[in-house]
């Protein structure tokens, strides 16, 4: 029996360079923590029927958060020397669990910040792998640690990349602020691993477009122990907060694919989801009519390769869609953008806001009717006069 404990030694550095060269754990903080963190500027108009003033009965509701006064912790790199590494797939969240593996424990086989997996916001534990031992509050390992997989040499670990493009655009993403510190052949150069035995292949572009070769990472099918392990904490809490220092990694993708191929691209777009089932809008079809005819380019984001994608959005001054993974596309926008989000009275999250703000657009959003069967409806004439469009 492996008992894995919470109390693990962390040296506190001066510099990049110094906790690089510490030979035990260590921890630099690159920046420090920020109170009061909000989203404000975000324009609502309410088509629901339902009143602002209800209480909203989750996050969720009446984009209620956009009042939310959250702290953001410090932002932080950690060196982890001998760390077991179990990879998987979050799965089955459930409270401050999940199934299918990804833990990350130091050679004490102790839990720190970055131990747990991470997923809409929420920090958790693999069930299929720990259990709470209940006589001292720590944990035990299901199964004895065996003799693991050596990795020798140094790694950046970039924690989970997920298989779901919207997850993957701002969680996956959430560690890469850190290559603003290396140069572009040091990036080039970079050992990585990461928690899942593949990548999405809109993913794989995405990494190209910050220097990062598919050849560069290691896939674990088995858990294996690293030699040293760099560890960046998020700088992106999906649903919650969001740091500047992500607009490092939104400008050198978008910045790279305008390279690859710069097309005379439409200043105005409507990212369509008519094609997808979950969270419909029921009439999306008179919606995007009312858009084309204010001149927007209307086209759904999955038909057409994910480096136009990032491109067209880059170069658009208007983006325009419901809630959702085609929305998240907007942090690869200029500033200055005016974008419009459509959400249901009952399912819109912070993101679009925390977005606009890194990204320095303005933003509305319209709140359509409650979800009933996992449809809801938006009053087009009223948009239309709301929106002047």
């Amino acid at each position: 029996m492996t008992t894995i404990y919470k109390s693990p030694e962390f040296q506190y550095t001066n510099s990049l360079e110094e906790l690089l060269l510490y030979p035990a754990n260590a921890s630099f903080e690159v920046a420090s923590a920020i109170d009061n963190y909000m989203v404000e500027g975000p324009g609502l108009i309410n088509l629901s029927g339902v009143p602002l003033s209800e209480a909203p009965r989750s996050r969720k509701e009446g984009c209620s958060y956009l009042t939310e006064n959250l702290d953001i912790p410090a932002l932080s790199i950690c060196t982890v020397h001998e760390a077991k590494v179990f990879p998987g797939k979050i799965r089955n969240r459930q409270g401050t669990w999940h199934s299918s593996g990804q833990l990350i424990i130091d050679k004490g086989n102790n839990l720190f910040s970055e131990s747990y997996g991470i997923m809409d916001g929420g920090k958790t534990l693999p069930q299929d792998l720990l259990k709470p031992d209940t006589i001292d509050g720590q944990f035990i390992l299901n199964g004895a640690i065996n003799e693991l997989r050596y990795l020798a040499g140094t790694y950046l670990f970039l924690g989970s990349m997920h298989d779901h493009f919207g997850h993957f655009l701002v969680e996956g993403l959430s560690r890469l602020w850190i290559l603003k510190y290396f140069s572009e052949e040091e990036v080039s150069s970079l050992k990585i691993i990461i928690y899942e035995p593949g990548l999405i292949p809109p993913a794989s572009k995405i990494l190209e477009y910050l220097g990062i070769k598919k050849s560069q990472i290691i896939f674990l099918d088995s858990p294996c122990v690293m030699e040293k392990a760099i560890i960046p904490a998020i700088a992106y809490r999906t649903h919650f907060w969001g740091r500047d220092f992500m607009n490092h990694v939104y400008d050198k993708i978008s910045s790279n694919a305008l390279k690859e191929k710069n097309n005379d691209f439409p200043k105005k777009v409507f990212l369509s989801r008519n094609n997808v089932t979950s969270r419909k809008l029921s009439n999306e079809i008179e919606l995007e009519a009312v858009y084309r005819d204010a001149g927007y380019w209307v086209f759904r984001p999955e038909d057409i390769p994910i480096g136009d994608q990032i491109r067209i959005v880059a170069n658009a001054d208007s983006v325009a869609g419901c809630t959702g993974s085609n929305m998240y596309l907007c942090i690869f926008q200029k500033p200055g953008g005016h974008n419009h989000v459509y959400a249901p009275y009952d399912f819109n999250l912070k993101d679009d806001a925390m977005i606009s703000k890194m990204r320095k657009s303005r933003l509305t959003y319209i709140l359509g009717t409650r979800m009933e069967n996992d449809q809801w409806t938006i009053d087009i004439p009223a948009a239309r006069k709301n929106l002047n469009i």
